[in-house]
Order: structure tokens, then sequence, then C-alpha cells
């Protein structure tokens, strides 16, 4: 797993090389956000018809095993059209009383274009990638490893609803296919504007695959989700 480590760096640097890139080309409204998403992890596997549980952790236990994240969304918008955005990854790793021990790696990255149908309600189309890495070792000699790279075209759209001048909330939705079967995403937050150049953001989100027959070594249908809440705080110029 050691070997994907500069892929990441590369991924998240390139992030804020587009940002850097985009910005002086338009003249955008800019928003570069920092948030942690406490997200949960769920799997399971349909081999002939018998269910089994592939992965299943909450939040409080991944924050003892936590080993590295990140994570970072932009957005620039113009008077209708814009870009977005996102990176996100968490590694993690744990070891258990015989000596076995277990890495995890999770990286989903998202690039798409924002349309500002109204004030209020924002359309956009995109591209996901999301990696799954995991690799079990003992006695630092590796027992065995494995990765599922998925690539997946979305739609969807977001709606803003103000309550005040500086309180606001957002309730996102996308769906999505390619290497998966269907992938949908669901956000919904909080937004609390401090000042004219800081935000403050809460909320919960849901990401879920439905992978049917699986091209693995496992020919299997395969369902895997990620929910959680999350904090931000985002900059805006």
């Amino acid at each position: 797993m050691k070997k994907y480590k500069h892929i990441k760096g590369l991924l998240a640097g390139g992030v804020l090389a587009s940002v850097a890139a985009v910005q002086p080309a338009m003249a955008l409204d800019n928003d570069l956000t920092l948030y942690l998403w406490g997200s949960s992890i769920s799997g399971t596997a349909t081999v002939q018809d018998q269910s089994k549980n592939l992965v299943q952790a909450d939040f409080d236990e991944l924050v003892d095993k936590l080993e590295m994240a990140f994570q970072i969304h932009y957005e620039g918008v113009g008077d209708r059209w814009g870009v977005g955005l996102d990176y996100s990854y968490v590694g993690l790793g744990d070891t258990n009383d015989a000596g076995i021990s277990t890495d995890v790696d999770t990286t989903i990255g998202e690039a798409f274009a924002i349309f500002r149908a109204k004030d209020t309600l924002d359309l956009f189309g995109g591209v996901r990638f999301t990696e799954l890495e995991m690799e079990l070792a003992m006695l630092d000699t590796t027992l065995n490893t494995g990765d599922r790279s998925l690539t997946d075209f979305f739609a969807g759209g977001r709606v803003k609803v103000p309550f005040s001048a500086n309180w606001g909330g957002a309730l996102r939705a996308d769906v999505g296919t390619g290497d998966s079967d269907i992938v949908w995403n669901i956000a919904a937050l909080v937004d609390w504007q401090v000042s004219k150049a800081v935000a403050l953001r809460g909320g919960y989100r849901w990401l879920d695959y439905t992978i049917d027959r699986d091209t693995s070594k496992l020919d299997a249908e395969m369902d895997l989700g990620f929910d959680g809440p999350f904090l931000a705080i985002g900059f805006q110029w």
C-alpha cells in the first residue's frame, strides 16, 4: 500500500493546483473548505445468495485507529457556470491481540461542473473516483493485499435555504453509475457565515455504492456505504 502514497499526494496537490490555475482565468466567487467527515463504514457481499458482512466500523472505533486524514473541497462559480473539486483520504491501521495488523486506505475524489439555475438552486455533473486498499500483515510480513478502484459519472443538484443574514442550510443529492451499478450521495448542512471571508459548517452525509458482479476474484454483488456527520471551515474570496 505504500506504493500508492505518492499518487495520493499528487491527487491532493492537484486539487490545490487546479484552484490556483482556475481562479485567475475566470471571474469566480471562490469557496475553499477544509472538513472532517466522521464516517462510519459498512459493506456486504452476496455470493450464491449468501450474504456476508465485509466491513462494519463506527466512527468512534475508527478514531482510535486513524493514521492520517486529509479532506478538502473547492467551488468556484461565476454568474452562471463554475467548477468544483473534492478530495478525501482516510488511512486506518490496527493490530489485534494475535499480532496481525490491518491497514485500510480510502480515497474519494470528485471533479464536476456547476450550473447556477437560481440563487437557491445549483445543478451539477461530473466524475467521482474511489479507491479502497487493504493490507494484512504479521510481524512485518505481508499476508494479503487487495484493492478496488471505481470511476463513476454522476449528476445532481443542491437546494440552498437562507435562514437569516448569517445562517443558511443546503441539501445536495446526486446519483451516478459507471464501474458501480449505482452510487448515490446525499448531504445536508447548516452554514454560519462568521465573517465575509469565513464560514463554519456542519451536517451529515450518506454515500452508497452498489456493485453487481464484482470483477475481483470474489464474483459477487457488493454494497458499500459511508455515512456520518461532518464539520468544516470555509474560506471565501
